[in-house]
């Protein structure tokens, strides 16, 4: 048995999800699949975490992450590709 949420303090270490990919590929992810990503906006850039899907390379945000689970992903931020200056 592992406590995944006791009160309102999460375990990182433990925190998996399911994503569903673009491609239909669904992935099950943990805190070790996440890196830090940007994209540049209008007028600066935005930062978000995400993963690199294995079957088509596409960058995946996870946009359901608790707030301990990205701050534990400390790696240098990524550029997406995408630019909308």
């Amino acid at each position: 048995m592992h406590v995944v949420r006791s009160g309102t303090l999460l375990k990182p270490e433990i925190w998996k999800a399911n994503v569903d990919c673009k491609c239909g590929a669904v992935l099950n992810i943990s805190l070790e699949d996440l890196h830090n990503f940007h994209y540049y906006g209008t007028h600066f850039k935005h930062g978000y975490v995400g993963f690199r899907c294995p079957e088509c390379g596409n960058v995946v945000p996870v946009s359901n992450a608790p707030r301990e689970v990205r701050a534990k992903v400390v790696d240098k931020s990524r550029f997406d590709g995408y630019d909308d200056r």
